[in-house]
């Protein structure tokens, strides 16, 4: 069985300047007019493509390794399954989350405090803020320990 050649339209075209056979180059120009062009076959998403997608997305793949997987760019995965990269992390969140809560209503002390410092800004350090000091004469001091029944001889080593 033989294929067919398919025939060079804007439809099956990237505008690319990357094309090096020379033929290729003369019929493109011939037919379109329009600068240098590398013949491809546009993306079509499949059901199956769409669930490997999520599926790499839960297990931390990046963009550019399921581009790679998919053998597509890294704008045309987020152009035709951008829907499914935000599934993938907002199905993660929701796992994560819940493992969270099921932590803390098991009372998992260190999930409580994740949650309380994360979503509460509880800080469990105390802070001490002294806003001014107030500095009184020696005189001042010595009349009132004097007052309060301090001897004169323990006065000498303040």
């Amino acid at each position: 069985m033989t294929t067919k050649k398919q025939p060079l339209t804007k439809d099956t075209l990237l505008y690319d300047k990357d094309v090096t056979d020379p033929e290729v180059k003369k019929e493109l120009l011939e037919k379109n007019g329009i600068g240098e062009f590398q013949l491809l076959q546009a993306h079509k998403p499949s059901k199956a493509n769409r669930e490997a997608v999520i599926a790499m997305r839960i297990a931390e793949l990046t963009q550019r390794k399921i581009a790679d997987v998919l053998e597509i760019s890294e704008k045309t995965l987020v152009k035709y399954y951008g829907r499914e990269i935000t599934l993938a992390k907002d199905m993660t969140d929701q796992l994560v989350i819940s493992k969270l809560m099921e932590g803390i209503k098991a009372g998992d002390p260190k999930l409580i405090q994740f949650y309380l410092k994360n979503k509460k800004n509880w800080n469990d350090k105390q802070e001490h803020v002294v806003t001014h000091q107030v500095i009184r004469p020696r005189k001042d001091i010595e009349e009132e320990l004097r007052a309060l029944g301090v001897p004169e001889e323990n006065l000498k080593d303040i």
